[in-house]
């Protein structure tokens, strides 16, 4: 299939509620240029991708085409510079519908839509702290306020009843709450 046009688009709205919005472009000129293309074919298709949960924004790679001479059928090797992120991945969707999609319209235009989402940095190699790090990172500020008075009150009263002589129904409540802790800790590595 020869070249076709592709799109990036990206929402405006921030990550998280508490950033502030970033600088928007006016995108009239390439809906006009999509919309103009699209008219003038014959048989036109848009293909649109979307994605954006735990999506690195990234960047293109900016050497990706490879040229065939039409004579010999060959396709020169690629020379690239790995990009990252989702837009390295609608470049890979763009290059093999290019490559491997012989059959595809001469009026097709992509677009991949990507949503805000941060990505989630913890690997499987990271400690429980930086795990859990990362994660009180990603909370709203409401959020990390209430895990806080959370954590705080259950700390208060496991001592006050451990302090205190607790029952024995208190001491197997707090026991089975410390083994479901310790679980949930030990499943999460």
């Amino acid at each position: 299939m020869q070249s076709f046009p592709a799109y990036f688009v990206g929402s405006t709205a921030p990550n998280n509620v508490e950033d502030p919005i970033g600088k928007v472009n006016n995108p009239a000129a390439e809906i006009t240029t999509i919309a103009e293309f699209l008219s003038k074919q014959e048989n036109p298709q848009l293909l649109i991708t979307v994605h954006g949960y735990n999506t690195a924004l990234g960047e293109f790679s900016p050497v990706r085409y490879a040229a065939t001479d039409k004579a010999t059928d060959k396709t020169t090797d690629k020379t690239t510079v790995k990009g990252h992120g989702v837009k390295k991945w609608y470049q890979d969707i763009r290059e093999h519908i290019e490559e491997h999609c012989a059959q595809g319209s001469d009026g097709l235009v992509f677009i991949g839509y990507r949503w805000p989402s941060e990505q989630i940095n913890g690997g499987g190699n990271d400690s429980l702290f930086h795990k859990l790090w990362n994660a009180s990172q990603s909370l709203p500020s409401v959020l990390k306020v209430i895990a806080i008075i959370a954590i705080a009150l259950f700390s208060i009263i496991s001592l006050t009843a451990i302090l205190n002589g607790p029952s024995q129904s208190a001491s197997f409540g707090i026991v089975a709450v410390i083994i479901l802790i310790l679980a949930t800790i030990a499943i999460s590595l």
